[in-house]
């Protein structure tokens, strides 16, 4: 859900299942980190996968209130510090570089939604940023050559 859909780590934890609108494909994020709501977009992959996620449960144990719940008390939200351990624990034991963590999914989904030519403006309001230059970083993130690029000199009448 974090490559996904961009949301930090707090904003997964603290997902309700109201928060998802299938009947108009968003993703409700309440109170990011700058204080500000917004809406990311919900593919019908990502719907599926949820869907997959919540039938996991037994029918009297489905998630109500939180979406991802702790394992052992469903009636709160899932702690941040768990998630962030698993992916140390994977992490290590796939010998993967020790800079990865769970925030380097919302900064792989927001490079490739650069690279795959979503503007900027567009990236700024699904990852909730407050200011372009907080979203331009991915700008420099993404790959500097991409398949199919003409070089502006190049497309000169006549050349020089």
């Amino acid at each position: 859900m974090l490559y996904a859909t961009g949301m930090r780590l707090d904003e997964l934890c603290h997902l309700r299942c109201a928060d998802i609108i299938h009947s108009s494909m968003k993703i409700y994020i309440r109170h990011s980190k700058n204080h500000s709501d917004r809406y990311v977009p919900l593919t019908e992959s990502i719907w599926q996968m949820i869907l997959d996620y919540w039938y996991t449960f037994p029918a009297p144990e489905h998630p109500r209130e939180w979406l991802f719940t702790q394992q052992t008390r469903l009636d709160h939200p899932m702690d941040k510090q768990w998630i962030q351990r698993e992916v140390l624990l994977l992490r290590r034991s796939l010998g993967m570089d020790s800079r990865i963590s769970a925030h380097s999914f919302r900064h792989a989904y927001a490079t490739r939604c650069y690279e795959n030519g979503m503007d900027l403006l567009t990236l700024k309001a699904y990852l909730g940023h407050s200011s372009i230059n907080s979203t331009c970083i991915y700008v420099r993130l993404a790959a500097s050559y991409k398949e199919g690029f003409v070089n502006p000199f190049d497309q000169l009448e006549g050349g020089m």
